[in-house]
Formats: C-alpha cells, sequence, structure tokens
C-alpha cells in the first residue's frame, strides 16, 4: 500500500506536494500557496545578510567574457588612406583558451555591407585576466563625408579539453568617421 492511499483528504494533498517540492526541486511557492506562508524564526537561528549578488550578463558564457568595442581611427596607412581599430575586450578565468570571432560591417543607405572577418585564439594562464585584441582594417569609401563603421564577436571558449557552443552575437556601437 502506497502513502497516499494509507493517508486521507488533506494530508494525502500535502504528502503529494512535499513529494513534488522534493522531487522536482520546487520552491514551496511554486508549489502551493499553503506551503508559501511565512515562518516566524528567533533572530539567533536566521542566517547572517549576504551581500547583494550581481546578475551574471548575457554575455558570460563559459568562463569568459568578450565585448566588442566601438572601432576607431588608428592611423594612416599605404596611400594616406585611413586604418580603423577594431578592439575587443576579453575577460577569462584562469585556464581558458577562447577563439574571437569577429566580423566587420559598414553602414551604407541604412543597410549593412560586410567588410570582413577575423578569428583571434587567446589562452589564459594560472591568473585568468583581461586583454583587449585589436585587428586593423583600411576604412572603405563610399564617397560619403562620414563613414560608419561597427563590428560584431562571438566566442567559443575551451577548458579542459572541452570546448563550450558558440556563443550568440555582440555588437559594438556604432562609429562615425571622417573621410
Amino acid at each position: 500500500m502506497s502513502d497516499t492511499q494509507r493517508f486521507p483528504g488533506a494530508l494525502k494533498a500535502a504528502l503529494r506536494t512535499a513529494t513534488l517540492v522534493a522531487v522536482l526541486g520546487l520552491s514551496a511557492t511554486a508549489a502551493t500557496p499553503a506551503l508559501a506562508a511565512p515562518v516566524s524564526t528567533p533572530a539567533a537561528v536566521q542566517p547572517a545578510q549576504s551581500a547583494p549578488t550581481r546578475a551574471i550578463p548575457q554575455y558570460w558564457y563559459a568562463g569568459c567574457e568578450v565585448t566588442p568595442l566601438t572601432p576607431r581611427f588608428a592611423y594612416y596607412g599605404y596611400h594616406h588612406r585611413r586604418v580603423i581599430d577594431y578592439p575587443v575586450r576579453v575577460s577569462c578565468q584562469p585556464y581558458r583558451t577562447i577563439w574571437v570571432d569577429q566580423e566587420f560591417w559598414q553602414l551604407n543607405r541604412n543597410r549593412g555591407w560586410y567588410l570582413g572577418h577575423q578569428t583571434h585564439q587567446y589562452r589564459f594562464g594560472r591568473y585568468g585576466g583581461t586583454v583587449e585584441i585589436h585587428s586593423y582594417r583600411y576604412l572603405e569609401n563610399t564617397h560619403s563625408r562620414y563613414e560608419a563603421v561597427y563590428q560584431r564577436a562571438r566566442y567559443q571558449v575551451e577548458y579542459n579539453h572541452h570546448w563550450s557552443y558558440w556563443s550568440r552575437w555582440e555588437w559594438s556601437r556604432t562609429a562615425y568617421i571622417r573621410y
């Protein structure tokens, strides 16, 4: 004979709810309103107040964070053409290897114009840390006064010989560079 057949009525429903809470890992408020009643505990038994926890951003993935920064003018190249720096800030926990995939875009007549891509690999040692990866590209002239350029980046992390999936694309802000 099972426990639910032995106990009558309300006790049977409470037992089912407690079993759901224990088996499925539900919180008491999600299982039933009856269990959600506040219970007062003495001040000596209550846990100490902990510091507020920082929400984990959506782009923190597999122990690393990648932030594509706003592109900026770097220097004048061959035949006085402007060279643009597309920086990406990478922060990782220790012993991670990260692959960063960048795509470079230019805005023309409210449409994105694909300029190319580049992939970087970086290994973080014992202490992890933050680095800034730079990619340099010539600015394409589309015969307008200002060129609007931006980038997007995604990444994949290796830790202990296991690779994560590719993260979602993160977009930088658009930079308007005078040509």
